[in-house]
C-alpha cells in the first residue's frame, strides 16, 4: 500500500512512504524514513526522521549528527544537505518552504538558503 502524504504543485507530484521518495514518478530510496516534504521552485525539501538514526545501534553520539534536511531536484538528484546550527543537533520540523525555515532540537529557528543548504540565520528561542 502506498501512502501519499506529499503535495502536488506546479504539475509536480511528490509522495513518500517510509524511506521511499517519489518525485514525478521517479523513486529515490533514502537511508532513513521521511518525516516531511515541501516543494518550492523546482526543489523538494525532505526532512528525514531523526528518531530513526538516533535509535540505530550504530549511531555514535560522540560524532556530529547526520544532516537530516535534504534538497532534491525534479529528477530526484540530491542537491544539498542542510547545515545544522550545532554539531550535535537535528531538524524536527520544516515550517516554511519560502523562505526555507526549520526548527532544530537545540531550540533554533533556522532560515536556510534554499540554493545551498547553508544556515543564513539561527535564532535561539529557548
Amino acid at each position: 500500500m502506498r501512502l501519499n502524504l506529499g503535495v502536488r504543485a506546479h504539475n509536480m507530484s511528490i509522495a513518500f512512504a517510509g524511506s521511499n521518495l517519489d518525485i514525478n514518478g521517479l523513486s529515490v530510496e533514502l537511508p532513513w524514513p521521511i518525516r516531511q516534504t515541501m516543494e518550492h521552485q523546482g526543489k523538494v525539501f525532505v526532512l528525514l526522521d531523526p528518531d530513526a538514526y538516533l535509535a540505530s545501534p550504530g549511531y555514535d553520539k560522540t560524532q556530529p549528527s547526520p544532516r537530516n534536511l535534504w534538497a532534491f531536484d525534479m529528477d530526484g538528484r540530491k542537491i544539498w544537505e542542510a547545515e545544522l546550527p550545532e554539531g550535535s543537533d537535528y531538524y524536527y520540523r520544516v515550517t516554511s518552504a519560502n523562505p526555507l525555515v526549520a526548527n532544530s532540537f537545540s531550540s533554533h529557528i533556522c532560515t536556510i538558503d534554499s540554493g545551498s543548504g547553508a544556515v543564513l540565520q539561527a535564532q535561539f528561542v529557548k
